[in-house]
């Protein structure tokens, strides 16, 4: 009966170890690749909010497409400073995307959709090409009147804002068919993947129920358990050791 007791307790302990192990690995997997937080992080470094702010110049210049080359080119002069001066505002769009992206890969959400307003966007343009229009005005604004070079941007802005959205809508349209259903094959990897991490958490407190049940003492059952987790650690540890290396 000792050899018995001393076997299941042998394999339960080594089960546990092992589970340990795997949820180590999980937990990382947990809090890294699967936090919308660690993405967003990373997508910083990757400076994306370059990328959108090249995007959105040239959306506004295909909204001045149909002005005359004039105007194209003096109002060219400042997208790019006032897009950079959004660069905050870019970056929390970029934020939202991601975390509207992991919402629905993490199955919070049924859709992948989001809206964006454009509109701090069209005000930080207006207020840059209406500043230099009223007081660095291009030559054939310069000799105009105060009152009349104002009225004159008034009636250009309102022709080509009219061409820019005031939302962008960012849904599954907008993929290709083949790069949506293998977002959604990842859905479903990461949703087995959380089924299985619930299920390693229940089956590790089983296992230490099951020592403390066949033990049967407070003390040789803490023993055994934290016999278990230093090593556990101790591996951990070295693995950490080497890498480091």
């Amino acid at each position: 009966m000792r050899v018995l007791k001393g076997l299941a307790i042998s394999l339960l302990g080594f089960l546990l170890l092992l589970s340990l192990s795997i949820f180590g690995l999980a937990f990382a997997l947990n809090n890294t690749l699967l936090t919308p937080d660690f993405a967003a992080s990373e997508l910083a470094r990757l400076n994306v909010s370059s990328i959108a702010e090249e995007v959105l110049s040239e959306q506004v210049s295909q909204a001045l497409s149909e002005q005359t080359p004039e105007v194209q080119s003096f109002v060219a002069e400042f997208i790019d400073d006032a897009i950079a001066d959004l660069e905050p505002w870019i970056e929390e769009q970029v934020s939202a995307i991601t975390y509207a992206g992991y919402d629905y890969l993490l199955g919070r959400t049924q859709n992948l959709s989001l809206v964006i307003s454009l509109e701090p966007m069209k005000e930080s343009l207006k207020e840059a090409v209406r500043e230099a229009v009223l007081y660095s005005p291009p030559p054939w604004l310069a000799g105009l009147p105060l009152e009349v070079r104002e009225q004159h941007f008034d009636e250009v802005y309102q022709q080509f804002s009219g061409e820019i959205p005031s939302t962008f809508e960012f849904d599954e349209s907008m993929i290709s068919s083949e790069v949506m259903s293998q977002i959604k094959q990842v859905r479903q990897y990461i949703n087995y993947f959380q089924l299985g991490y619930k299920v390693l958490i229940g089956f590790i407190v089983f296992l230490i129920l099951c020592i403390i049940l066949i033990i049967r003492e407070v003390r040789g059952a803490t023993r055994k358990i934290g016999t278990i987790f230093l090593t556990y650690g101790a591996i951990q540890y070295a693995g950490m050791s080497q890498q480091s290396l």
